[in-house]
């Protein structure tokens, strides 16, 4: 992400003054979603590699292992499929993840095919997830164009930059809808049509204190997972997607007084990226959302204990469930 000396600042204000204010200095003030440059985002274990340290791409597994720690032996799953799973749905097909480093992180797309595989209806995915992108990187990068138009993908998973879509709504639907919009045009082109799943991701966990003086709902964790909501509601609604209530489910395990660990640790170290248990939550909610099969009572533990597994699928569905209710209830009969 680009950052502006106060020279250029002061001009960026000066120009905008005459246009509308100053307001768009909340731009300036975005922190790149990559992750910390000096260590690996997980431990690998003896089975795998760290790829490339603070990129968000974890672990390179040795054949024949797989997990976001490298922890799962080829023994470990036999695939069988249960039988109260419904695999006919577009989650049957491949899926094309589209975001950053809050994605890559601890290999989560490789998470939900976790849970899938495990299911019984295992899944192909591809993702573009390059650190610090955006959806308008995303628009003018070749690689991201190629890769929409290699197959018919059957859903897409979008998440923009971390703090974009928790901007003012009147800011979101002049600055980063028309982004969301070009996005969803290009995996619609020449027909196709998958389904628009969009990543709703959690508040950093001190707030966006960057951007506090601009908006100052996002001066808190929660206010800030309420901005991003509001935020990816706009895009889903004027693209005909829909949403994936990650971040809502961080704000549920954060409330949770009974939860059996520390709901900071989350986060990694820099208070904005997921740990492996914030991704694996993400990654249960996702699955449920793009299945339509609860994540509870898999086997699929991602490297965390299963005490801590079984407490995040539960949260999971939980959460998806409440929100498809809520979202039902309000679109009338």
């Amino acid at each position: 992400m680009k950052r502006f000396f106060r020279r250029e600042f002061l001009s960026l204000c000066f120009f905008s003054l005459l246009l509308n204010s100053c307001n768009e200095q909340q731009k300036e003030k975005q922190q790149d979603d990559t992750a910390d440059e000096s260590q690996c985002p997980v431990d690998c274990g003896p089975h795998g590699t760290c790829a490339e340290p603070g990129s968000g791409m974890a672990c390179v597994c040795d054949e024949g292992y797989k997990g976001a720690t490298c922890n799962i032996s080829p023994d470990d799953s036999n695939g069988e499929q249960d039988d109260s799973v419904d695999c006919t749905r577009e989650f049957a097909g491949p899926v094309l993840f589209i975001g950053n480093s809050f994605t890559s992180s601890n290999s989560l797309p490789e998470m939900v095919a976790g849970f899938a595989e495990e299911s019984g209806c295992p899944i192909e995915y591809e993702a573009s997830i390059p650190g610090g992108y955006k959806f308008s990187d995303h628009v003018s990068d070749s690689s991201t164009q190629d890769l929409i138009r290699s197959r018919e993908w059957n859903s897409a998973v979008l998440q923009n930059q971390s703090q974009m879509p928790g901007f003012k709504p009147e800011d979101v639907i002049t600055g980063t809808l028309p982004d969301a919009q070009a996005l969803a045009d290009l995996l619609m082109k020449d027909g196709r049509d998958p389904r628009l799943v969009y990543f709703l991701t959690w508040g950093y966990r001190d707030g966006d204190v960057n951007n506090c003086d601009y908006y100052d709902q996002v001066c808190t964790f929660e206010g800030h997972t309420r901005a991003l909501h509001e935020g990816y509601t706009i895009y889903a609604d004027e693209t005909g997607g829909e949403i994936s209530p990650a971040g809502l489910a961080w704000a549920d395990v954060r409330a949770d007084e009974d939860a059996p660990f520390n709901y900071e640790d989350m986060w990694s170290g820099d208070g904005r990226h997921p740990a492996l248990s914030g991704s694996y939550l993400a990654a249960a909610v996702l699955y449920y959302t793009l299945s339509g099969n609860s994540p509870a009572g898999l086997d699929y533990t991602g490297g965390l204990s299963t005490e801590l597994a079984d407490y995040l699928q539960k949260m999971a569905a939980h959460t998806v469930e409440n929100y498809q209710d809520k979202s039902r209830n309000n679109s009338g009969p």
